[in-house]
């Protein structure tokens, strides 16, 4: 799934598509809230992984909003 979003993200550069970006993103966003989730149902919700995690989710879909501040 991870090979698959990045896929994405590079292809969406390389062809200058705005919308395969933002699918791209949006498979990275949702790992790694998925990643972090698994986490904090372990019964460890106070580990360092689960902030990491949910800080790239964060800023995975602050990246979308980026791709679409940058396509105006």
């Amino acid at each position: 799934m991870f090979l698959l979003a990045a896929f994405l993200k590079i292809f969406g550069i390389i062809i200058a598509k705005e919308w395969v970006r933002k699918v791209g993103l949006v498979f990275f966003m949702f790992l790694y809230a998925l990643i972090a989730s698994g986490y904090i149902l372990s019964g460890e919700a106070m580990n360092t992984a689960t902030g990491v995690y949910l800080a790239l989710a964060v800023l995975a879909l602050y990246g979308i909003h980026e791709v679409k501040a940058h396509a105006n």
